[in-house]
C-alpha cells in the first residue's frame, strides 16, 4: 500500500492523499506553497506512525468534546451508541479524518499535523486535533486553528482542560 500518492505540486502548494493506518483510509492533505516535499513526507510519517499514548490522547479528548456537545443539546439530535462510551478509544468509529493541513513550519524537525474531521455530535462545526511533535495540543470545534499553536490561546482547547 502506497504512503502517499497522486502527490502533485502547483504555485499555490503541495497536494497528495496520505495513508491514515488508524482510520484504514486515504485522506486529502495540502501544504501551503514553500513548503517542501521533503516535509511533508516527514508528517505523513509521523501520521503513519501516531505512538500509542497520542491515540490514546485524540480519543480521550474527542470525547470530552463528544460529552461536552452532547450535554449542551436535546438527546434526541445525538446517536444512542454514544451514550454507552466509556473506554475513550470507542470514540473512534464516530468521527472521521477528511483533511490534513500540514502548517508552514516553524522547525523543519519537528512534524505539525491539522486534520479535519467530521463528527457525528458536531456535524455544524466539525472537529479539528493538532498534533505537534506527536504530542495532541488542540481537540476542539474546527476554528482553523494551527499546530505551532500560534492562535490557541484565543479558543476553547480540551487538550487544556479548558472547555467552550
Amino acid at each position: 500500500m502506497e504512503k502517499i500518492r497522486k502527490l502533485t505540486q502547483d504555485e499555490n502548494g503541495i497536494y497528495a492523499e496520505i495513508y491514515f493506518p488508524l482510520f484504514d483510509t486515504y485522506i486529502m492533505t495540502e501544504a501551503e506553497n514553500g513548503i517542501s516535499t521533503q516535509y511533508v513526507e516527514y508528517c505523513a510519517e509521523s501520521l503513519q506512525q501516531l505512538s500509542d499514548q497520542t491515540i490514546h490522547d485524540i480519543c480521550k479528548y474527542a470525547l470530552d468534546f463528544c460529552r461536552d456537545t452532547m450535554s449542551y443539546t436535546p438527546d434526541g439530535n445525538y446517536p444512542e451508541q454514544l451514550k454507552p462510551i466509556h473506554d475513550p478509544q470507542e470514540i473512534l468509529p464516530f468521527f472521521e479524518p477528511t483533511a490534513l493541513t500540514i502548517d508552514e513550519p516553524q522547525n523543519l524537525d519537528i512534524p505539525a499535523l491539522n486534520l479535519y474531521c467530521h463528527c457525528v455530535w458536531d456535524q455544524d462545526n466539525d472537529m479539528q486535533i493538532l498534533i505537534l511533535g506527536g504530542e495532541v495540543v488542540y481537540v476542539g470545534v474546527f476554528d482553523g486553528l494551527n499546530a505551532w499553536q500560534d492562535n490557541l490561546g484565543e479558543w476553547g482547547n480540551y487538550v487544556t482542560g479548558y472547555r467552550l
